[in-house]
């Protein structure tokens, strides 16, 4: 079998709970989880903007790229927005996606799959 590096880690994490019953073993994946996040807010808090800077550059790149949007908001619904995406080759033509800014979901799925706003959502920020 070839394991990949996250379940192996998952897996060396776990190890002290695996004798116990599983809301042990639950309660032991959960400090864990909060102890690993409190490590990486402070390994980044005297970062850029306290975030990781990788994702600042996505970011950038993103309000960078979405400079020519179209901004569009849907029916008088001050939370629903058509965003318009300039077009940059044949397949992008009329292309374009909606936002829920207040549910932070987006059609182009990136929003909700990677918890940061997707460069139609980063469209909506820099139009507001």
């Amino acid at each position: 079998f070839t394991t990949s590096n996250v379940s192996e880690s998952s897996n060396f994490a776990l190890e002290e709970g695996r004798n116990g019953c599983w809301f042990d073993c639950l309660v032991l994946f959960l400090e864990k989880t909060i102890t690993k996040v409190a490590t990486l807010r402070e390994k980044h808090s005297h970062t850029k903007y306290g975030v990781n800077p990788e994702i600042v550059k996505v970011l950038e790149k993103r309000w960078e790229g979405c400079a020519a949007f179209n901004i569009i908001q849907v029916q008088n619904d001050a939370n629903n927005y058509l965003i318009q995406r300039k077009e940059n080759t044949f397949l992008d033509r009329n292309q374009g996606h909606q936002i829920w800014k207040e549910q932070k979901i987006c059609t182009c799925g990136r929003w909700q799959e990677f918890a940061i706003p997707c460069i139609d959502a980063m469209a909506y920020y820099r139009y507001v």
